[in-house]
């Protein structure tokens, strides 16, 4: 049983290790500008953040960092025959000498910043490796509570990856693809608030009725194992990577820390993105 589960460990290094080298996004690159007009938009303006805006996170230092900051580039997403170029100016009494910029690693990062087939392949990588992993438990007829932790494991391992320095996505593909192979009959029923949700309104709300309706019909048809060992155990890692980064979080943020809960920013967004696709599908 201890080798077949080495062997087991193995190969899922190696396969998320080939996952993310095909599909890792490139670091956001940024250059020094001379001195020119800026425009500073404030965050009071109506028009800002724009549709066109991004998030990004920066820090400070190897190790632990001198500061972690927010930063809204707007407009990012720049249009044919525009040049968007920015700069980061830190200054420190303990002299900083690098500054580094990151973007989540997550599907719906990879469709907005780098392609749709990109995306595409994130998507089918995430759900694949945690098809594999749960598989891999049942071809070496490893016990039901082992299976369903070996999902957990696939869902934080992708959370938290190695390979990206402890970077990763949200973890959901990675958990839709380990449920598939548990029980892809109550996943079918589970991801169907998920895609009706994520049209209408928004996917992380989806997100959580998902969990929750995956986690009731487990209940209710008597896979416990499943239920607890899997669902349940899987709200750690994808819960806690909603708060990051956690480092700048406290006590006293707790609007953030709630908005980061359910709507995976730190501003919440009540307006509809059927709407929002409608408009701008009239718009071309």
């Amino acid at each position: 049983m201890l080798k077949r589960g080495a062997v087991l460990l193995l190969i899922l290094v190696v396969i998320g290790g080939l996952v993310i080298y095909w599909t890792k996004i490139k670091p956001l690159e940024m250059k020094l500008f001379t001195f020119g007009t800026e425009k500073i938009i404030s965050e009071g303006e109506k028009s800002f953040p724009s549709e066109r805006a991004e998030k990004f996170y920066i820090s400070s230092g190897e190790g632990y960092p001198v500061f972690t900051k927010e930063v809204i580039v707007d407009p990012f997403k720049v249009k044919e025959g525009e040049k968007q170029i920015f700069s980061i100016w830190a200054k420190d009494p303990q002299g900083i000498e690098r500054v580094r910029a990151t973007i989540q690693t997550d599907v719906k990062e990879v469709f907005r910043n780098v392609g749709a087939w990109q995306g595409v392949a994130t998507g089918l990588g995430d759900i694949g490796k945690g098809f594999l992993a749960v598989w891999l438990a049942q071809y070496f007829n490893l016990s039901p509570q082992t299976q369903a932790l070996c999902g957990v494991a696939v869902v934080a391992g992708n959370n938290w990856s190695c390979f990206l320095k402890l970077a990763g996505g949200r973890g959901i593909g990675t958990f839709i693809g380990a449920f598939l192979a548990l029980n892809p009959q109550i996943l079918g029923w589970s991801l169907i608030p998920l895609f009706v949700l994520a049209l209408i309104w928004n996917a992380s709300i989806g997100t959580i009725l998902f969990l929750i309706t995956a986690l009731i019909l487990l209940i209710f048809f008597g896979q416990m194992e499943i239920a607890l060992n899997f669902v349940l155990l899987s709200f750690l890692p994808i819960f806690l990577k909603r708060l990051s980064p956690i480092g700048e979080l406290s006590l006293k943020k707790r609007e953030t820390i709630r908005n980061r809960l359910i709507f995976d920013d730190d501003i919440p967004r009540f307006d509809l993105r059927i709407v929002r696709i409608i408009k701008k599908l009239t718009k071309n």
